[in-house]
């Protein structure tokens, strides 16, 4: 037989038992730590690459997309290049014409875009005239229908430099100046 007392042992027992429930417990607390964590750091850390769509004030909207592949962790300056002259362009409404007057500025964070940008001015100017003379007469009046076009300009824009250059980073198409007569 056993000299000890039976009540001793039941001391000990849950003794053990109880370190063991605090070991399960602290392991289970650290690693719900470790998951919120790295769960707030993905959350946090994480960058969005969808285009982005602005209106600016005073008038100036303007359309900005992010190109693919494109980090947008840091941020350079923007480097902003006109367009001359003011575009002009005939609008059919029916029987009657009209006239669209557009001033186009683009914006880019990336001085060799800008520098492809000026050397394939001709072609840009004559394919924006092309896409203005093309729009919708009612569609200029509305917000949306001033942004798509600005959405085609800045898809053609990119679409013509990566022909020509290889590149792409045009960010924005700004119409400064925008009147229908």
């Amino acid at each position: 037989m056993s000299n000890s007392n039976p009540s001793e042992e039941a001391t000990d027992n849950s003794k053990g038992h109880s370190k063991k429930l605090l070991w399960v417990i602290l392991g289970l607390l650290g690693l719900l730590l470790i998951g919120g964590g790295g769960a707030a750091a993905f959350f946090l850390l994480a960058g969005n690459n969808a285009p982005k769509v602005t209106q600016q004030g005073g008038g100036d909207s303007w359309v900005e997309s992010t190109p693919e592949g494109q980090a947008t962790a840091e941020k350079t300056p923007a480097i902003y290049y006109e367009l001359t002259p003011t575009f002009m362009v005939k609008i059919a409404n029916g029987k009657q014409s009209h006239y669209l007057q557009v001033d186009v500025s683009v914006m880019s964070r990336d001085q060799l875009v800008i520098d492809a940008v000026k050397l394939h001015k001709p072609l840009i100017v004559s394919e924006l005239l092309a896409i203005f003379n093309a729009a919708s007469y009612d569609s200029l009046f509305t917000i949306k229908g001033k942004r798509e076009l600005q959405i085609k300009a800045l898809d053609n824009i990119n679409g013509m430099l990566r022909r020509e250059e290889k590149i792409s980073g045009v960010r924005a198409v700004l119409f400064t100046n925008f009147m229908v007569q």
